[in-house]
């Protein structure tokens, strides 16, 4: 299974529809950050979603590209959270701290944007 995952190519498709919903999930999630403020465990979840239900969509749209499709997404996630972030004014591009935010971000964003593919495809693949 991981050899034909890692010889298959990204799906564009698959890409852009699971980030339409990348940022409408990361921008519902931003709007009710006010609901759990007090609610950290809540607030981990959510956010946790936020990656989770993109990657269920390109899974279920490219099941045999989803460890890419996954890679590629967690990716673009960390940007797109990083970015809004500083709500999307020029950032310093030459500071390191971006980098790392961005980093940081990835090690959330991409374990978790696979697994949600894998669990796409899985559902793809039982219908």
């Amino acid at each position: 299974m991981l050899r034909h995952a890692l010889v298959t190519k990204p799906s564009i498709s698959a890409l852009a529809a699971a980030a339409l919903v990348l940022i409408s999930c990361s921008l519902a999630r931003v709007a009710g950050q006010s609901l759990v403020d007090n609610l950290p465990a809540v607030a981990a979840v959510l956010t946790l979603l936020v990656f989770l239900i993109p990657g269920v969509v390109a899974g279920v749209i490219a099941p045999r590209s989803f460890l890419w499709d996954g890679l590629i997404l967690g990716m673009l996630a960390a940007a797109f959270v990083t970015l809004q972030s500083v709500q999307f004014r020029l950032p310093n591009w030459s500071s390191s701290v971006l980098y790392e935010a961005i980093g940081v971000w990835a090690c959330v964003s991409v374990p978790s944007c696979i697994v949600g593919a894998l669990g796409g495809r899985f559902v793809s693949w039982r219908r």
